[in-house]
């Protein structure tokens, strides 16, 4: 948990070149939420590491997602594309961007998982 540390300062303190811990990969931050009520794990990622994320860098934070759940033995990930609204509109990039991670899932360029979106939040992606 990285409580009340600031993500500059954590970063700052992971990436100190005496801990050899950097790699060619983009690093996102991954939040595990158990909902135990629905039996159901969810994870939030990168709602602040990468604050303004391109398609490409949108494609690495969801493999890095894919790969950490497929590492604690989950499988079967469905990974919702959330944006403002649940529909594409020209006028808002995340819809688009949404719409072409989920091109690039069934053209098989995201593995592991079923990519959708733009999707709105709401309590009906948790069911």
């Amino acid at each position: 948990m990285k409580g009340m540390v600031s993500t500059g300062k954590l970063l700052r303190t992971v990436l100190d070149k005496k801990y050899n811990l950097r790699t060619e990969n983009r690093m996102s931050l991954i939040s595990v939420i158990d909902l135990k009520k629905l039996d159901r794990i969810i994870i939030i990622t990168d709602p602040g590491m990468n604050t303004y994320p391109d398609l490409q860098i949108k494609k690495q934070i969801i493999e890095n997602a894919v790969r950490f759940m497929h590492s604690i033995y989950i499988e079967n990930l469905k990974v919702a594309v959330l944006a403002a609204i649940g529909y594409v509109n020209d006028e808002m990039p995340s819809t688009l961007d949404a719409t072409l991670l989920t091109k690039l899932c069934t053209r098989n360029q995201i593995r592991g998982c079923i990519v959708d979106g733009p999707l709105a939040l709401s309590s009906q992606l948790l069911l």
